[in-house]
């Protein structure tokens, strides 16, 4: 798969992309300034190109952002975000619903709120880690 990875200074970032390239997948890397706004044109316009330039099957990034969200769908792509905050405020917008995302969510409390209001998009996950760091780690 051609994925797109959102790139903040997020955890997990090098162990998740390391992760993903051992399973074959094809990472391109995009950032913009405004990827946390709750609207901006300018990231609209620049993420449609970035997604134009490229056959991207899904979105990836860590923690949920409406602006992504609206992205993926203008332009047919799954966006997964996992999120690792919490509460995370974001997880509050209307674009939570769109049948694009799948947002995984560690706080099993946030995710029975959301999920008891009917909202199908979100699903319980717990939070992973590295085996290949942690076995390096205890060595």
């Amino acid at each position: 798969m051609n994925i797109i990875f959102l790139d903040w200074p997020c955890f997990c970032r090098e162990d998740t992309v390391t992760a993903l390239k051992s399973l074959g997948h094809y990472v391109f890397f995009y950032f913009h300034p405004a990827y946390d706004s709750r609207k901006s044109s300018e990231f609209d316009t620049d993420f449609d190109k970035f997604c134009s330039s490229g056959n991207f099957d899904i979105v990836f990034s860590y923690n949920f952002y409406p602006l992504v969200s609206e992205g993926s769908k203008r332009n047919n792509l799954k966006y997964i975000s996992i999120v690792y905050d919490s509460p995370h405020v974001s997880l509050y917008s209307y674009t939570i619903v769109y049948p694009c995302n799948y947002v995984f969510l560690f706080d099993y409390a946030q995710y029975e709120e959301l999920s008891s209001m009917g909202i199908t998009t979100v699903h319980y996950f717990p939070l992973a880690g590295s085996a290949d760091r942690i076995q390096m780690l205890l060595s």
